[in-house]
């Protein structure tokens, strides 16, 4: 198990392959990552349906 590569600043799916830079942002990379889910059309979609 690699920790540098599993610590990496790089984001996974970011189509700029830019670096985060924790400075500047005023939320958690948690936080982002949660809401871009949260918000995602696909994930609003499966709202109000029962996992049988």
């Amino acid at each position: 198990m690699n920790w540098e590569q599993l610590l990496s600043l790089k984001r996974f799916g970011d189509t700029h392959k830019r670096l985060r830079n924790e400075q500047d942002e005023t939320r958690l990379g948690f936080e982002v990552d949660y809401d871009r889910i949260l918000f995602s059309s696909e994930f609003r979609s499966m709202q109000d349906k029962t996992q049988v």
